[in-house]
């Protein structure tokens, strides 16, 4: 801009001649680039936790049930018709009768599964920056010999 700040004596005068003067102004010109502003790691990570879980099992007991049958009542046999489970049967001496019990057990598997999927990547959004520049321009100033200035403000 000091270029355009020179004195009378620099500008060769010519009596009747124009002079064509070209005035500037400064203009922003933005571009912008891309720089990087971080970096993110993904990982996964397992996390082991104990958890307590109620599983119903089921286990046979023993049942021992015992019927008085008093002094009047006599074994008739009926009962060696009963239906099953029960089967009567006479123990001689030294005989044992065995009944199996069950009882369950619990056998624990795990096997992994998909709880969620996740999608990971980029994206790219727009905002304005506001961005405050100092411009400069030029303007005619007119001295005339009166001493007045005159300022003309351009027409475009």
């Amino acid at each position: 801009m000091e270029e355009a700040r020179q004195s009378r004596a620099d500008v060769p005068s010519s009596a009747g001649a124009g002079a064509r003067l070209e005035l500037r102004e400064e203009e922003v010109q933005q571009r912008p680039y891309s720089r990087e502003v971080g970096r993110v790691r993904i990982r996964r990570r397992v996390i082991t936790e104990l958890r307590r879980f109620e599983i119903p099992v089921q286990r046979e007991e023993l049942v021992v049930e015992r019927a008085d049958l008093g002094d009047d009542q006599q074994y008739s046999g009926a009962e060696a018709a009963a239906p099953e489970p029960f089967q009567v049967c006479d123990l001689e001496p030294g005989q044992v009768i065995q009944l199996d019990l069950l009882e369950e057990d619990i056998i624990v598997q795990k096997r992994a599964v998909v709880f969620e999927r996740v999608e990971v990547g980029k994206r790219q959004t727009s905002t304005l920056e506001p961005v405050n520049v100092e411009l400069q321009r030029e303007q005619l100033r007119v001295d005339s010999p009166s001493g007045r200035e005159h300022v003309n403000e351009g027409e475009n």
